[in-house]
C-alpha cells in the first residue's frame, strides 16, 4: 500500500503539490527512529504544540516565519494586515500548506506612532502535520524555537501510536461506562461506519471540553482515512499543565519513553469495590497492564500546577471583580441578599463535586491561602480559621462518575440529583442606563 499527503492549496502557493511517499508509512518514516522502541511497535512524540512569546520585536515576527520556512521547507502566505481572531483578535497572520500558523498583535497604545511601538505579541500553531512529516533535525530546532524567544506552552498533544493496534478502544469503553477511570470524571465515546474499506472510526474521549487535560483514545487509521494505520492515545494539555509537561519533556530531551510515561500517567483502570476508598489498594484491569508492560514504561504523574499562583488569580478574581459585584447588589437589593448568596454556594459546595474538590484543594492548601489573602485582607490567625465542610468527611472521589449516555452533549446534564439553580430575568423589567439593557450586576457560571 502506498501513501500520500495532499496539502490543501493556500492562494498561489507553488508548495501546495501532491508528495508521496513512495513506500508504506512505517513508524520510521513517521515518527523517526528516535521516538520509536527498538522492535517498532509503537512509538511516542509531540503531535500539536502552540506557544506565546509575550514580547518581542516586531522584526522577531519576520524572523520566526522566515525560520519556519527553512525547517519546514514551506511557504507561509503572509497576510500581516489582515486581523484575525484565535482565541483572542490577532492585528494578522501567516499560515502555510500544512497548517502551521503565525499570529501576532502590535503592543503599547494606539495612539503612539508606530516608531514608538516595537514590540509585539506572537502566537504560533505547528498542528499534527507538521510533526508527522518532520525529521529529527527539524524536531529539534522546532523545540529550540520556544526557548529563543522565551516563550510559554499554551497548547501540548503528547501522542502514543500502536501500531501493531492492539490497544483495546472496547475495553477502555467498558470501564469509562463502569466507572473504572481514575483521573476523571467525564467521558464520551464516539462510533462512526467505516469508509472504503478502513474501519470504523472509534473513540474514547475522557475530561470535559473546557478542561486543561484531556485523553483521546481512537482509531489514528480510520480518523486519518488510511495514512496511519495505528491506534492512538493521545494526551491534550492546555495552559499551566501544557508548560509543566514540556519542562519535563525538555530535561529529558524529549524522549520517547518520557512522551509515553506522561501520557499513561494522566489516567488508570482499575476496578471498583464497594466501601474501598483507596484507589491504590485496587486491582489494575488487565488490558491496562498488559498494555503498560508491553510499554515497559513507568506511568508518570503530570507536574502540579503551581497552587500559589492558581490561588493568586483566584484572590485577583475576587477583589477586582466579586466584590464590586457584591457591594452592588448589598446596595441595590440589601445585604441580606449576599447572604442568601453565601448560603446558596454552601449548598453548592455540599452537592456538586467539583465545588467540593475545589473547596477541599484549599483545606490542603490553607497556609498558603490565608498568606495570600492576608496580603490584601486582614484574617485572623490560622487556628482561627473554621473546619469547614470537608474536615471530618470521606475523601472526594476522583474516579469517573458513571454517565448514563454516550454522547458529550448529554454528560452536561446534572449528575447524581445535583442541586441545579434556575434564574430566569426575563420578566423581571430592569431599566435601562443609557443605551445598555439592564444586567444583572453578576453573572452564574456553571450552575
Amino acid at each position: 500500500m502506498e501513501h500520500s499527503v495532499s496539502f490543501p492549496l493556500v492562494g498561489g502557493n507553488p508548495q501546495s503539490t501532491l508528495y508521496s511517499t513512495g513506500s508504506p508509512l512505517t513508524p520510521c518514516s513517521n515518527t523517526g527512529l528516535v521516538l520509536q522502541e527498538p522492535a517498532g511497535t509503537w512509538s511516542a512524540r509531540v503531535d500539536w504544540l502552540q506557544a506565546v512569546a509575550d514580547r518581542v520585536t516586531v522584526s522577531t515576527r519576520t524572523w520566526v516565519v522566515m525560520e519556519l520556512e527553512r525547517v519546514l521547507q514551506t511557504r507561509f502566505e503572509r497576510r500581516w494586515d489582515e486581523p484575525r481572531t484565535i482565541g483572542r483578535k490577532w492585528d494578522g497572520y501567516a499560515i502555510a500548506p500544512n497548517g502551521a500558523i503565525v499570529c501576532w498583535r502590535r503592543l503599547g497604545d494606539p495612539g503612539q506612532p508606530l516608531s514608538e511601538r516595537p514590540y509585539c505579541q506572537l502566537w504560533w500553531s505547528l498542528p499534527g502535520e507538521v510533526w508527522r512529516t518532520t525529521d529529527t533535525r527539524q524536531r529539534i530546532r522546532l523545540y529550540q524555537l520556544v526557548s529563543i524567544l522565551g516563550a510559554r506552552v499554551t497548547r501540548l498533544d503528547l501522542a502514543i501510536d500502536d501500531w501493531k493496534r492492539e490497544f483495546p478502544l472496547e475495553d477502555m469503553a467498558v470501564a469509562a461506562r463502569q466507572g473504572q477511570v481514575v483521573g476523571f470524571r467525564r467521558w464520551a465515546i464516539q462510533e462512526s461506519s467505516s469508509v472504503r474499506g478502513l474501519p470504523r472510526g472509534y473513540s474514547v474521549t475522557l475530561g470535559s471540553p473546557q478542561s486543561d487535560l484531556r485523553l483521546v483514545a481512537y482509531d489514528k487509521w480510520a480518523e486519518s482515512r488510511g495514512l496511519i494505520p495505528a491506534v492512538r492515545l493521545e494526551l491534550r494539555l492546555r495552559d499551566g499543565r501544557a508548560q509543566g509537561a514540556w519542562s519535563k519533556l525538555v530535561g529529558a530531551n524529549f524522549d520517547y519513553r518520557t512522551v509515553a510515561a506522561l501520557v499513561t500517567g494522566a489516567v488508570d483502570f482499575r476496578e471498583r469495590r464497594v466501601g474501598d476508598r483507596h484507589v491504590g489498594r485496587r486491582p489494575r484491569l488487565s488490558w491496562w497492564r498488559q498494555f503498560l508492560q508491553r510499554l515497559r514504561v513507568e506511568p508518570a504523574k503530570l507536574p502540579a500546577v503551581g497552587i500559589r499562583k492558581s490561588l493568586q488569580q483566584t484572590l485577583d478574581w475576587l477583589a477586582r471583580q466579586v466584590s464590586a459585584s457584591l457591594a452592588i447588589v448589598s446596595r441595590v437589593v440589601g445585604r441580606d441578599a449576599v447572604n442568601q448568596l453565601l448560603e446558596f454556594g454552601h449548598r453548592l459546595a455540599e452537592r456538586r463535586d467539583a465545588v467540593r474538590v475545589r473547596l477541599q484543594d484549599w483545606q490542603l492548601n490553607r497556609r498558603q491561602v490565608v498568606s495570600l489573602f492576608g496580603e490584601l485582607l486582614q484574617v485572623g490567625p490560622l487556628g482561627d480559621l473554621g473546619g469547614g465542610a470537608v474536615e471530618g468527611q470521606a475523601p472526594l472521589k476522583v474516579e469517573s462518575e458513571l454517565v448514563k449516555t454516550d454522547t458529550a452533549e448529554t454528560s452536561k446534564s446534572v449528575e447524581g440529583g445535583g442541586c441545579q439553580l434556575q434564574l430566569d430575568f426575563k420578566d423581571w423589567g430592569f431599566k435601562r442606563v443609557q443605551d445598555h439593557g439592564g444586567i444583572p450586576p453578576w453573572v452564574w457560571e456553571s450552575l
